[in-house]
């Protein structure tokens, strides 16, 4: 048991080390491809397209990563050449902000009006003529008990 904590410690300082910045500094087409879909109608993201378009916009990816460029550059190069359609996602910017806002905005709204009917709906006081004072229940029992018992002497 003495020699399993050095070797746990041992093992996540190797891990630590291998996760490190300088190994995820490595730029891959799927890393880059992700923010991307498929040009040519059929919706999958990049990585995951198995046809010939897909092949192609990897293949340029990849010729712009092996020429150095970064993922920003990449981007913005796939964008002022196929337009922004290429991308998975809407910038957050611009015209393209309200596809991001609208959805939450609607849903507050909802919310709001929701809440507001029923609190309506939980306040909402009986009508004047449908509440019966105790002289007026009184005189309404007794003219229903008059009558139960009149069905009642012409039932026997």
């Amino acid at each position: 048991m003495r020699w399993s904590e050095p070797v746990f410690v041992i093992g996540f300082l190797v891990t630590l080390l291998l996760s490190s910045p300088a190994m995820a500094a490595t730029l891959t087409v799927r890393d880059v491809g992700k923010d991307f879909i498929c040009n040519c109608g059929c919706n999958n993201l990049l990585p995951v397209c198995d046809m010939e378009c897909g092949e192609q916009l990897r293949k340029v990816i990849a010729t712009k990563i092996e020429q150095g460029w970064d993922k920003p550059k990449i981007v913005a190069y796939m964008i002022d050449n196929y337009g922004e359609k290429l991308l998975a996602a809407p910038t957050k910017k611009g015209f393209n902000l309200t596809a991001w806002l609208t959805p939450f905005a609607a849903i507050l709204v909802a919310g709001g009006a929701i809440f507001a009917v029923v609190r309506r709906w939980a306040s909402r006081q009986p009508a004047a003529s449908d509440a019966l004072g105790g002289e007026d229940l009184a005189r309404l029992e007794e003219r229903y008990q008059r009558r139960m018992e009149a069905e009642l002497k012409d039932f026997d």
